[in-house]
C-alpha cells in the first residue's frame, strides 16, 4: 500500500509520456490537504522535488522548487525537470537507478519545507531512458498473458476484386544464341474448313475469398537461361484443329524471404473490447476449519441492593442570636486545687456501616436525585448545581457555588457532592462525608492496532480499538496480490457502532468493470449482514460476496452505481460520484460488525486501502479502586478526573466502574 498521508495529506500520481524528441521532464499531480484531511483549494502552496539515486536518502542528483496554487479540488499539476533549480535535469543518467523522488510541502506558500514522503520512480519514460541506456531501445516488458479466444465472427461478404498490381521489372534478356541453318521449304498445305465455335459455358460461382496471408517480400528475379540453338525450321505441316486447353503448370518454388525489418514503434493501446459472459459459478470451495471461541460475554450487572429509608431533614437552625460586647478582663486569679476525675461518658453512636458498597449502588445522574449513603448537610446555592456535581465553600459569596477553576484553591474550599439539583437560591442536600456518585471525566484507552488482510486474517473476526489501522496484504508502503478472496470482520462491542475514515485508496478498475473490489457489509447482530449504502460507494449488479465485477447500470457513474457498497477506483473517482464536491472520507455506520470482502483477478494490481476503523464514541480506561479524584482541569469545572493536574482532592474511587460519565467516591474532601 503506497501511502502518501501524513500531517499534511498529499496523494500524488506521476505520469510519464515520450515523443519523437526526449522530452526533459515528466508529469506530477498531487492532491493537497490540511491535518483534517480537507482538500487546500485555491491556495498558494511551496512544494520541493528531490530525486535521490541508489536508495531513500540517497545522493540527491536533482533539486527544484515550485510556487503553484492548487484548483478548487486542492489539486496542483507539476512537470518535473522544468522548476526553479540550480541543477541540469538532462544530466540524469536514467539507466543507473534505482531512483527516489522526494515531496516537501510548505502549505502557507513559503519555503520552509515539510517532507511529505519519498517514494520510488518504478517505471522511467521511454524516451528520456532511451537517451541514456546506449542502443536507443527500451528493454523488452514481459510477456503479457494472451488474452481468452473471442468466438469466430460471421464470414464477412466478399470484397471487389482489387484492381491488377503493376507488371514487375523485365529481367534482362540473355544472349541471341546462333542461327540454325534455314530447312527446305516446305508444300502448303490445304487451309481446314474453320469449326464451329462452341457456346461459352456459365460463369460457375466464385468461392469464398480465404483470410488473406502475410505478404512475404518479392523473391529474387532468377536470370533467364541462354537461349536454345534455334533448329530448323521444319516444312510447313497441315493445321490441325485447336486442341483443349493444356493443364496448368505448376506454381514455381517460393522465393527466399527477405529479413524481418526493424521492429516499429508499438502503437497506443486500443480501447479496452466488450467484456465477455461471465463464466460458470465455479465448485463449492472446501469447508473452512471452525474458528476460535469467541470472547465470553460479559458478566451481567448485580441487581440493586433495596433502597435505604429516608433520612428525615435536618430541623432548620435557628437565628442565631447577636454576640454581646466584650466584658472588660478580669485579672486572672489564682489556680484552683485539681478536681477529681469525671466519670466516662456514654459511648457514641455507631458510624454508618460501607462495607456493603459496591458497583451496584451507583446512581443514575439522569434522575434529579440519588440516595443518602453517609453525612450531608443542607445548603442554599448562588447559581444552578446538578446531581452528582462537586461543589465548593465560596468566601466571596458566602455560600455553596459550582466549581471556579480561575479562582481555585484561595478563594474556595472543596466541600462535597450534591446529592440532588439545587437551583440558585434555593436549599439542597450536599454529602460532605461517605460514598456518593459523582459526574465523571472520562479518560480513554490510548489503543492502537495494526491489521492487514491476508491468508493468515481472512475469515477472522477482530475486536475494535480506538484506532485499528486496515490495510491490503501489502501492508502500508506495497500493493496488493493477484488472485486474492479474503473476507475479514471487525466488532466493536457491546453498545458500540463503527465508524470508517478512508485514508487512501486505490484498485484497478475500467469504465465497465471491477476488476478488483473491496466490498463493505454492516450487521447488529454478526449473522445477519447487509450491504451498506454510501453516496461515494458503488454498487454491483450482484448483490452478495464477493459481488460481480459488473458496475449497477454497466458504468461506473451510472446513476445505478452510486450509493453502494463498493469502494471507487481512487479519490478523483470517489469526488465525482460524490457529486463533485470534496471528498468526504468518513463513513459513520449504526453497526456493531463491519466486514469486508476483497477480490483481486491475476493480472495488474494497485496500491489497495488505507482505513481507519475506530467506535462511534472512545472506549473509557478503567480507573482502579482506591484512585485519588481530582477536579477536572477545565472552566467551568463540573466533574471529577483521576489527572491531578488541578491538584484539588474530594475523594477515592469506590468502585472500577467508570463508565456513563459517572464515578462511585468515597467523598473525603480536606478540611481546614
Amino acid at each position: 500500500m503506497k501511502k502518501i498521508l501524513l500531517s499534511l495529506v498529499a496523494i500524488a500520481t506521476i505520469s510519464f509520456s515520450s515523443f519523437g524528441q526526449a522530452p526533459e521532464g515528466f508529469k506530477y499531480q498531487a492532491v493537497v490537504r490540511d491535518a483534517s484531511s480537507n482538500p487546500m483549494t485555491d491556495q498558494a502552496v511551496g512544494i520541493q522535488i528531490t530525486i535521490q539515486q541508489g536508495s531513500i536518502g540517497g545522493a540527491v542528483v536533482y533539486q527544484e522548487t515550485f510556487a503553484p496554487t492548487t484548483n478548487g479540488y486542492g489539486l496542483v499539476n507539476l512537470e518535473i525537470g522544468t522548476g526553479t533549480s540550480t541543477d541540469d535535469f538532462s544530466s540524469i543518467d536514467w539507466s543507473n537507478g534505482p531512483y527516489f523522488i522526494e515531496t516537501a510541502v510548505d502549505a502557507t506558500g513559503g519555503t520552509s519545507y515539510a517532507v511529505m514522503g519519498t517514494s520510488q520512480l518504478m517505471s522511467v519514460p521511454y524516451a528520456l531512458y532511451a537517451k541514456t541506456s546506449g542502443n536507443g531501445e527500451g528493454p523488452q516488458g514481459i510477456q503479457g498473458e494472451p488474452g481468452i479466444q473471442g468466438e469466430t465472427g460471421l464470414q464477412g461478404v466478399t470484397g471487389d476484386q482489387g484492381e491488377t498490381g503493376a507488371q514487375g521489372i523485365q529481367g534482362e534478356t540473355g544472349d541471341q544464341g546462333p542461327i540454325g541453318l534455314t530447312g527446305v521449304q516446305g508444300i502448303q498445305g490445304e487451309t481446314g474448313t474453320q469449326g464451329i465455335q462452341g457456346e461459352t459455358g456459365d460463369q460457375g460461382p466464385v468461392g469464398l475469398t480465404g483470410a488473406q496471408g502475410i505478404q512475404g517480400e518479392q523473391g529474387i528475379q532468377g536470370e533467364t537461361g541462354l537461349q536454345g540453338i534455334q533448329g530448323e525450321t521444319g516444312a510447313q505441316g497441315i493445321q490441325g484443329e485447336t486442341g483443349a486447353q493444356g493443364i496448368q503448370g505448376e506454381t514455381g518454388a517460393q522465393g527466399i524471404q527477405g529479413e524481418t525489418g526493424a521492429q516499429g514503434i508499438q502503437g497506443e493501446t486500443g480501447d479496452q473490447g466488450p467484456i465477455g459472459s461471465t463464466g460458470a459459478q465455479g465448485e463449492q470451495g472446501v469447508q473452512g476449519e471452525t474458528g476460535d471461541q469467541g470472547p465470553i460475554g460479559i458478566t451481567g450487572v448485580q441487581g440493586e441492593t433495596g433502597a435505604q429509608g429516608i433520612q428525615g431533614e435536618t430541623g432548620a437552625q435557628g437565628t442565631q442570636g447577636e454576640t454581646g460586647n466584650q466584658g472588660i478582663q478580669g485579672e486572672q486569679g489564682e489556680d484552683g486545687v485539681d478536681g477529681q476525675d469525671g466519670l466516662d461518658g456514654a459511648s457514641g453512636l455507631d458510624p454508618i456501616d460501607f462495607s456493603n458498597m459496591s458497583c451496584a449502588l451507583k446512581a443514575d445522574l439522569n434522575q434529579p436525585s440519588q440516595t443518602q449513603y453517609g453525612e450531608a448537610i443542607i445548603v442554599t446555592a448562588k447559581d444552578d448545581l446538578m446531581n452528582g456535581q462537586p461543589v465548593f465553600w465560596s468566601y466571596d459569596l458566602i455560600g455553596v457555588t459550582g466549581a471556579s477553576a480561575e479562582s481555585l484553591p484561595s478563594q474556595n474550599q472543596a466541600m462535597g457532592i450534591c446529592l440532588e439539583g439545587i437551583a440558585a437560591g434555593t436549599s439542597g442536600k450536599v454529602l460532605i462525608s461517605g460514598f456518593a456518585t459523582a459526574r465523571f471525566q472520562d479518560s480513554y484507552y490510548n489503543s492502537y492496532d495494526i491489521v492487514t488482510l491476508d491468508a493468515n486474517t481472512d475469515g477472522t473476526i477482530r475486536n475494535l480499538t480506538n484506532a485499528t489501522r486496515f490495510f491490503d496484504s501489502g501492508g502500508e508502503s506495497e500493493d496488493y496480490n493477484s488472485s486474492e478472496d479474503y473476507s475479514i470482520t471487525f466488532d466493536a462491542g457491546v453498545g458500540y457502532d463503527t465508524r470508517i475514515t478512508v485514508n487512501d485508496l486505490e484498485f484497478e478498475k475500467y469504465t465497465y468493470s471491477m476488476y478488483d473490489r473491496l466490498g463493505i457489509q454492516g450487521s447488529n447482530d454478526g449473522i445477519t449482514f447487509t450491504n451498506l449504502n454510501v453516496p461515494w460507494l458503488q454498487t454491483s449488479t450482484v448483490l452478495i460476496p464477493p459481488w460481480g465485477n459488473q458496475f449497477g447500470g454497466n458504468n461506473y457513474n451510472s446513476s445505478q452505481s452510486i450509493n453502494g457498497w463498493v469502494l471507487p477506483a481512487d479519490i478523483q473517482r470517489a469526488i465525482e460520484l460524490g457529486g463533485g464536491g470534496l471528498f468526504q472520507p468518513e463513513i459513520v455506520t449504526t453497526f456493531r460488525f463491519i466486514r469486508f470482502y476483497f477480490i483481486s483477478d491475476n493480472h495488474v494490481n494497485r496500491r489497495g486501502w488505507d482505513i481507519t476503523l475506530s467506535p462511534n464514541s472512545y472506549y473509557p480506561s478503567p480507573v482502579a479502586e482506591g484512585t485519588t479524584l481530582y477536579l477536572e482541569n477545565s472552566y467551568p469545572a463540573q466533574r471529577l478526573t483521576s489527572d491531578n493536574a488541578n491538584q484539588v482532592v474530594f475523594g477515592f474511587n469506590a468502585c472500577s466502574n467508570t463508565d456513563n460519565g459517572s464515578v462511585l467516591i468515597r467523598v473525603a474532601p480536606p478540611r481546614n
